[in-house]
Parts: C-alpha cells; sequence; structure tokens
C-alpha cells in the first residue's frame, strides 16, 4: 500500500477517535477542511474563511445533533446538514480534513499536517504525497 494511503488510514483512525472522545464529554465537534470540499458541495461556497492570502479553510459543525447520519466511511465523512433551512448531503475526504477540534474546549484540537492545494483529492498523484504522518500534540 502506498504512503498516501496509509496516512489516510491514520488520519482516519485519528479522527474517529477524536470523534468519539468528544462525543461522550458531550462538546461540540467541527472539522476544518480544505477550500477543495466547497467544490465538491456548492452550497459550501460562502462557508470558506480566509486568513491571508494564502490560506482559506471551512469549518464545519460536525456535532450529532447539528447533522444527520454522520457516517465515517474509509475515505469520506458524509453527513446531512442544513443550510439555510435546506438539507444537503456533504462529503468530506479525510485527506481535506486539516483538523478536528472543540470550540467549547481549547484544549480538544488535533491538527493534521496537510497540503493546501486546490486540485480534487481524486485526481492526488506520487507527487502530491503527504511528507508527514498526522500527529498529536498534548496541551496541558
Amino acid at each position: 500500500m502506498n504512503k498516501f494511503k496509509d496516512s489516510v488510514k491514520l488520519q482516519r483512525a485519528a479522527i474517529d477517535a477524536m470523534y468519539v472522545l468528544l462525543s461522550e464529554q458531550r462538546l461540540r465537534i467541527w472539522i476544518q477542511c480544505k477550500p477543495s470540499v466547497a467544490e465538491r458541495n456548492p452550497v459550501l461556497k460562502n462557508a470558506i474563511h480566509h486568513a491571508g492570502e494564502l490560506f482559506a479553510y471551512v469549518n464545519l459543525n460536525i456535532t450529532d445533533g447539528a447533522v444527520k447520519n454522520l457516517q465515517f466511511g474509509s475515505d469520506y465523512i458524509t453527513f446531512s446538514a442544513r443550510f439555510s433551512t435546506i438539507p444537503h448531503d456533504i462529503v468530506v475526504s479525510f485527506s481535506e480534513i486539516m483538523a478536528i477540534y472543540s470550540p467549547d474546549n481549547s484544549a480538544a484540537v488535533m491538527t493534521f499536517n496537510v497540503q493546501n492545494t486546490t486540485e480534487d483529492d481524486s485526481t492526488s498523484t506520487v507527487s502530491k504525497l503527504p511528507t508527514k504522518k498526522p500527529t498529536l500534540t498534548v496541551i496541558k
């Protein structure tokens, strides 16, 4: 198996574990994604935040009460959410997720080393492989 698939598997496992941990503590759970997620989910185009000229992201609330039918697949998270009272099915690739966190607890943050590219992840090539595996930072 190639390094890219291995790193996505590790990232998926880390996101799943963090989701369970935050859920058990009844905290809100958000994921911060690359702006490419809005290309597959047009309703998110207005949700893109720009932090300077070179960095953009999309924050999504995936707390149990905020979404329906949340499913962690092997490559994607899928769920249904309402935007302007209209339900939409959302698909987020694990490789598009830059962080999972709780806005209720500043210590509950897990970030991932991802490349901020504008290309769709389905066209990934060996030259775009991440150089580092996801890491967990303990903050006391």
